[in-house]
């Protein structure tokens, strides 16, 4: 897409299709920038699964960040909203906890590992089910604390939401943090921290 070079796939397809019909937009040159980069935050996440690539603490908060950065701003530069996770950064990191917490086994299944580094054992590599992983110590204890920031940073989002002026993307924002909230007190006890 960088190179304007098409092949004729659905996908394809459909992408010329999106970019055609945003092309007279105002936000057109910000959505065709944040298309390519929600999909190089895909292809970096099949090359982790294929190249089984380990990410510490750190790297896997970018890749979250990364990933849903462009998604939710590609979201709403799409609807015409004003708004960007810019204005309401914390929620990048709720995202990136109900993401990996919801998914965590089965991405794990598929081979990407979006536990931290510094936490996850080698010998685990390949393991189909939460045998040894879940009952560890370590990981338990970065989920509590992952769960515990999240749960924080639910918090800071909708104050800082309520700051804000009335924009359809407000609504986007207010929706996806009361559907995780909700996901919040579906975690199992172990997870979550006791003050929950």
């Amino acid at each position: 897409m960088e190179k304007g070079v098409w092949n004729h796939s659905d996908l394809q397809r459909l992408l010329r299709a999106f970019l055609a019909q945003i092309a007279p937009t105002p936000e057109a040159g910000e959505i065709r920038r944040l298309v390519n980069e929600v999909c190089a935050a895909m292809l970096f996440d099949r090359r982790r699964v294929q190249e089984q690539l380990p990410l510490t603490a750190a790297e896997l908060t970018r890749q979250h960040h990364t990933t849903f950065e462009a998604s939710l701003d590609l979201l709403l530069a799409t609807m015409g909203s004003k708004l960007r996770t810019r204005d309401v950064p914390s929620i990048l990191d709720v995202f990136g906890w109900c993401s990996m917490l919801r998914d965590l086994e089965e991405d794990l299944d598929k081979g990407l590992c979006n536990i931290p580094a510094e936490v996850w054992r080698p010998e685990w590599k390949g393991q189909r089910c939460r045998s040894d992983w879940s009952r560890d110590l370590g990981v338990q204890a970065w989920l509590s604390t992952e769960t515990e920031a999240a749960l924080s940073n639910i918090g800071v989002a909708e104050v800082r939401l309520a700051e804000l002026p009335e924009d359809p993307g407000k609504k986007v924002f207010l929706l996806f943090l009361r559907s995780m909230r909700r996901y919040s007190q579906k975690v199992p006890h172990g997870v979550r921290p006791a003050m929950v």
